[in-house]
């Protein structure tokens, strides 16, 4: 004989495990990660940096993340130009298909960097994204996203600063 506490313990049950089962499905969007760049330039500099990462997906449909990134790069003449600095994103995306979702970010950074003998500076600005990530399974899956960024970049040791947009894919 079942109990009224019984019936009503075994819904919750179901209703909790339904409710996993159908979001075994969504693409995760909460993670910590650890980064290195390598990033060879010209003939006469290379950059390398090291990122940390974590993101939350938040309300079913929105999604946070902040990185940190500390790097050098290494001119063939002897100077380095150390540089650290931070990105904040806040973005939605919403299901398109089962294993589809439309991405859409707003983001803001900031970075500074010490080029020693008084040629220190940064940047700073916001972005926008745009793009799709899809699900292959679930281990693999797919991602493109467009950015817009405008960045104020100031070069206080050598006495200027400006703007510039930037476009990516």
């Amino acid at each position: 004989m079942m109990t009224k506490g019984m019936g009503i313990a075994l819904l919750s049950a179901a209703a909790l495990l339904g409710g996993a089962a159908a979001q075994a499905g969504e693409l995760p969007w909460t993670y910590g990660e650890v980064g290195y760049t390598k990033a060879p330039g010209t003939e006469d500099f290379d950059t390398d940096a090291y990122d940390l990462k974590a993101s939350i997906g938040f309300l079913d449909k929105w999604h946070s993340s902040l990185q940190y990134t500390d790097g050098t790069t290494d001119f063939d003449s002897g100077s380095d130009d150390d540089f650290d600095g931070w990105r904040l994103v806040v973005g939605a995306h919403p299901q398109l298909t089962p294993d589809t979702q439309l991405v859409t970010e707003i983001s803001y950074f900031d970075y500074n960097y010490d080029g020693g003998e008084g040629s220190d500076g940064g940047a700073d600005g916001f972005g926008l994204g745009l793009g799709l990530r899809h699900s292959l399974s679930d281990k693999a899956e797919l991602s493109a996203l467009a950015t817009y960024t405008q960045a104020n970049f100031d070069d206080s040791g050598f006495g200027s600063s400006g703007n510039t947009d930037v476009y990516s894919t």
